[in-house]
């Protein structure tokens, strides 16, 4: 089943023309998290093509699940900072008990700001089915930036 939607993912991607052509590499490591969850992952790497406005998403959770990284959304990119969004749908709920079925199935968004001044990441994670934060699920840490 990973092997199916890897593939539609991939042609999806390769149909936009979303894949980055100079793209620059976030390696991101999450050192705080809120609640200890487990569904933000300790490292994220974003793959964030600035001259299309393409970003793609990879972290632990997203493998669990997708065998590539996910496209994501620019929401924000100025002198200041970066914010990147993106949905995982699927994710397994061994994470969370309290967090019904229906709504792993949906999915969950996540929003990501990189400040560029000092290179810290926030991360925090959004129930797709109301747009609230999960419980306040957030996580902090810093990110290497490779062109």
């Amino acid at each position: 089943m990973k092997c199916v939607r890897a593939i539609i993912l991939g042609l999806i991607i390769a149909m936009t023309g979303a894949l980055p052509s100079m793209a620059a590499t976030y390696e991101c490591t999450i050192n705080k998290r809120s609640m200890n969850n487990t569904w933000i992952a300790p490292k994220i790497t974003f793959i964030y093509d600035e001259a299309s406005g393409t970003v793609r998403i990879d972290d632990a959770n997203i493998r669990e699940v997708w065998d590539i990284p996910v496209p994501g959304k620019v929401l924000i990119d100025n002198n200041k900072k970066i914010r990147f969004s993106w949905l995982v749908r699927g994710m397994k709920n061994n994470k969370n008990p309290t967090v019904p079925d229906r709504d792993i199935q949906r999915g969950f968004v996540y929003s990501a700001s990189y400040w560029k001044a000092t290179g810290k990441l926030t991360v925090t994670l959004f129930d797709n089915t109301h747009g609230r934060i999960m419980g306040r699920i957030t996580g902090e840490g810093t990110c290497d930036v490779k062109p």
